[in-house]
């Protein structure tokens, strides 16, 4: 698989995760979802593709290693996922 791909596959798979953490949680205002809904960064009433793009930012800045900050794991199970997670980008980009 070119690294393209392997790249692409990685950042998917991340960001379906780092959602359905914040899914277990029930997306509830101690979730890095209900976070952005809270401060108004995400509407209430945001789709899934909304919820997805914004996972997929997250992912994308975690995995190379910018992680701006914006968008920050909030409960442990959230930062569980997350360290592996950079460690992986580390490995990929």
């Amino acid at each position: 698989m070119p690294l393209f791909h392997a790249v692409i596959l990685a950042l998917h798979l991340s960001a379906c995760i780092f959602y359905y953490t914040a899914y277990l949680g029930n997306l509830s205002p101690q979730t890095w979802v209900g976070k952005l809904q809270q401060t108004g960064q995400m509407a209430q009433d945001a789709g899934l593709w909304t919820r997805y793009l914004f996972s997929l930012y997250w992912s994308a800045t975690t995995l190379t290693t910018v992680g701006y900050g914006d968008i920050t794991p909030i409960t442990a199970s959230e930062r569980i996922v997350t360290i592996p997670l950079m460690l992986l980008g580390k490995e990929l980009v």
